[in-house]
């Protein structure tokens, strides 16, 4: 649910400058079942994976929207149009769009299953693109692996020391305190949040 690390993690793929991610304008908006959560990279130079899909030849305005839905499914819809053409506005044809649903369900205390699936929202006549696409995500997913595993190793080493949130946890502390509540729920116990 934080995004930050596209900069670092996927520099080759989907990620970017990891400045324009920190620095993203990000609203959170808590749902019934989950949160919402939409970050927006302005005049940004558009990822390698983006340039390779469409050829982008400048600077793009470029979004990301999740919806999580408790227990663990995700719906994102990332894409970007050629900077000032109005995707802040809502006009996203054009360009670069895709969607992607993550579904995460628990194996272990501390191993999930995650599965993924992307739609291609551009050169949809082309079935090269599709194939193309797969193979850029399929290359980020697989270092979200690596980290993920790195992530769980901390933790795990860590495990007494509370979380320190930062502003861009927003989305992530929103969706771990409807987890919480429904775990309470679940126990026949009440919990207070926020």
């Amino acid at each position: 649910m934080d995004l930050t690390h596209l900069g670092f993690v996927h520099k080759g793929t989907i990620g970017g400058n990891p400045k324009a991610h920190v620095d993203a304008k990000m609203t959170v908006t808590r749902t019934e079942n989950g949160v919402k959560y939409t970050r927006w990279m302005l005049n940004s130079v558009p990822p390698p994976t983006y340039v390779k899909a469409v050829g982008f030849k400048g600077r793009v305005d470029r979004w990301q929207e999740f919806e999580f839905h408790a227990p663990g499914a995700i719906h994102q819809w990332s894409g970007a149009t050629d900077v000032g053409t109005g995707a802040y506005e809502g006009k996203r044809d054009g360009g670069f769009s895709l969607r992607l649903y993550h579904g995460i369900t628990p194996e272990t205390e501390r191993s999930s299953h995650y599965f993924w699936c992307g739609a291609n929202g551009y050169r949809q006549d082309d079935p090269s693109a599709t194939e193309q696409l797969y193979s850029e995500l399929a290359t980020a997913f697989n270092q979200d692996v690596a980290i993920l595993a790195a992530q769980q190793a901390t933790l795990d080493h860590y495990k007494t020391v509370p979380y320190v949130d930062i502003e861009s946890d927003g989305a992530r502390t929103h969706a771990r305190r409807v987890l919480d509540r429904r775990i309470a729920e679940e126990q026949g116990k009440s919990l207070q949040t926020a």
